[in-house]
C-alpha cells in the first residue's frame, strides 16, 4: 500500500504530492503575476505553455494534483520516462481544465535506453 508506506516515520508518497502542490503554486502565482504586469502593455502570459521535465513518480503527483486528485490515484496513471502530458488551464482557476498524453512511440522508447 503506497499511501500508508513509511520510512522513518515519514511518508513519501504524501511528501511527494505536496511538493507537487507547492510546484504548482509557484507556477500558478508567477503566471499571475505575469498577467498582471501585462495589463495595460498589450501583453499577457494568459495562454501560455510551462513544461515541467520530470519522471514516473513526480510526473504522476504533478498530473493529479493539477486537477486536485489525491494520493489515491497514485500508480492510476502511469508517467513513463520520456513521457510527456500536456495540461490546460484556464486563468484564475485554481485547477486544471483537461490533459492529454503526448506519449513517446515505443519504437522511439528503445533508442533511448
Amino acid at each position: 500500500d503506497p499511501y500508508n508506506f513509511a520510512v522513518d516515520g515519514k511518508r513519501p508518497l504524501v511528501e511527494l504530492w505536496s511538493r507537487a502542490e507547492q510546484v504548482w503554486d509557484v507556477i500558478r502565482r508567477h503566471q499571475q503575476q505575469q498577467d498582471f504586469e501585462g495589463i495595460g502593455h498589450g501583453e499577457s502570459s494568459i495562454g501560455s505553455d510551462t513544461l515541467l521535465v520530470c519522471h514516473g513518480s513526480l510526473g504522476q503527483a504533478l498530473l493529479c494534483t493539477a486537477f486536485g486528485w489525491d494520493e489515491t490515484h497514485f500508480r492510476k496513471y502511469e508517467f513513463p520516462n520520456c513521457g510527456l502530458v500536456e495540461i490546460s488551464w484556464v486563468p484564475l482557476e485554481e485547477r486544471a481544465r483537461n490533459w492529454r498524453w503526448h506519449l513517446p512511440e515505443l519504437s522511439d522508447v528503445k533508442n533511448v535506453y
